[in-house]
């Protein structure tokens, strides 16, 4: 288990195949209130308060979950602070992708079913990338269908886009879509493996 903390009272934790396997928990299983995962959960909580003394206690907690290809999770454990910073933020999409590749290849197929595809930012931290964009409602699924293959969809909560905004590093803003899909290969090296970048740093080119 990898643990780092990404705000005042946020977390973010990997978790490999074997050890959700350890807790007999499956991906499928987190939201359902399985007591597999509610004691998976539960020592996440005290470990992070534990090692990061986060104000927890009393808290209610958002957790937000997203699989891994190798079979293991990203966790993000954070107190939540107002209920409404839960609900999705209208018009905006939010994915994640573990690898630079499969971004590049899912950009390049956006544009061709959407070329007109406007504002649109990508971020990364160790192991991530997330690319937040506005869609027209009508073109939403279509989108999605095509996204799909490639990366993970998130709730783009206020939450989930303030985290991204602080924590991730910027690599392409504005029309971030078009400039990726004519990536061969990303501008700036990669942070070494587990280690995130220089918070704060803002390298939108």
């Amino acid at each position: 288990m990898t643990m780092y903390r990404i705000g005042p009272s946020a977390v973010k934790i990997h978790l490999t195949g074997a050890e959700l396997r350890a807790y007999r928990v499956t991906f499928d299983l987190f939201g359902k209130n399985e007591p597999a995962v509610v004691r998976l959960l539960e020592d996440l909580v005290v470990a992070a308060v534990r090692r990061f003394a986060l104000p927890f206690s009393g808290s209610r907690l958002c957790v937000e979950v997203f699989a891994r290809r190798d079979g293991g999770c990203y966790i993000y454990l954070s107190a939540a602070e107002d209920p409404e910073r839960t609900e999705a933020v209208q018009d905006v999409m939010l994915y994640e992708f573990e690898r630079m590749a499969d971004l590049v290849q899912c950009c390049r197929g956006c544009l061709a079913c959407w070329p007109a595809c406007g504002e649109s930012a990508c971020y990364r931290n160790a192991g991530c990338y997330r690319l937040v964009f506005r869609v027209p409602r009508p073109d939403e699924n279509r989108i999605c269908m095509h996204m799909g293959e490639f990366g993970t969809r998130a709730e783009a909560t206020p939450q989930l886009l303030a985290q991204t905004l602080e924590h991730f590093q910027c690599i392409a803003s504005g029309d971030a879509v078009t400039r990726l899909a004519g990536w061969c290969s990303l501008p700036v090296p990669e942070p070494p493996p587990g280690q995130d970048p220089e918070t704060g740093r803002d390298n939108c080119p």
